[in-house]
């Protein structure tokens, strides 16, 4: 490493050293219809329909059943079936061994995901993402957990802004007043001592009564999910 690389790394060391952490908020409120929107994340299920795009080329849709359920001792499994029973995939995770795993047909493709200390690992990078949050996505809802990491609210009069703030990550939400459903979050995270920074970004809209998602930040695809119309 050259000497310009070390003093520019030692400068970096010492200014994220340096970084005051924001206190949450003590006490705030919040409108009724995105109070509801945080949840636990503890169990969940559902039918989606799932379409991936690969920048902005088609690159595959499918039609599955989640459900997410805790397992003894302490973890969690997803599992993912074809409408007709058919398992996918199932991810398994226990907290006593860390141990994380896929199983099922489409495995081979998961072989890359990980987690370490909670959080989501894609070919050894950091994702900015709970293992155990994603039952509460696709349920279309929030983990209830961020709001005792919010550290600013702005109240606008067409949007309430929503700022969480994390040892590895920040949160920005916003939630739209005038559309009442439609709620957006970017996560955003850094890699390599602060020198990359990754988003990713999630929306979510309910039309009549179909609540869909999009999300954006997982290298160059874009994945879109919605209820299935029972």
């Amino acid at each position: 490493m050259t000497l310009y690389k070390l003093i520019c790394y030692g400068i970096l060391t010492l200014c994220l050293s340096c970084q005051t952490i924001p206190k949450p908020l003590d006490s705030f409120s919040l409108p009724i219809p995105l109070e509801r929107q945080f949840s636990s994340c503890t169990t969940g299920q559902g039918a989606l329909s799932v379409t991936v795009f690969e920048g902005e080329e088609f690159s595959g849709a499918v039609e599955v059943e989640w459900k997410d359920s805790r397992v003894k001792p302490l973890g969690w499994q997803s599992q993912f079936l074809t409408p007709i029973g058919q398992e996918l995939l199932r991810f398994s995770y226990l907290e006593s061994t860390k141990n994380f795993r896929a199983t099922g047909r489409l495995a081979p493709q998961f072989s890359g995901v990980s987690v370490s200390n909670g959080f989501l690992e894609v070919d050894d990078h950091f994702v900015g993402l709970r293992a155990d949050e994603i039952s509460c996505f696709l349920d279309f809802k929030l983990p209830r957990k961020w709001l005792s990491r919010l550290v600013e609210l702005h109240d606008n009069k067409d949007k309430l802004v929503l700022s969480f703030h994390e040892k590895n990550r920040e949160i920005r939400l916003v939630y739209s007043k005038i559309k009442g459903s439609d709620i957006c979050t970017d996560v955003s995270w850094s890699n390599y001592w602060g020198l990359v920074s990754s988003t990713l970004s999630m929306c979510f809209s309910k039309e009549a009564d179909t609540r869909s998602a999009t999300v954006h930040g997982i290298g160059d695809y874009k994945i879109k999910w919605k209820d299935i119309d029972e």
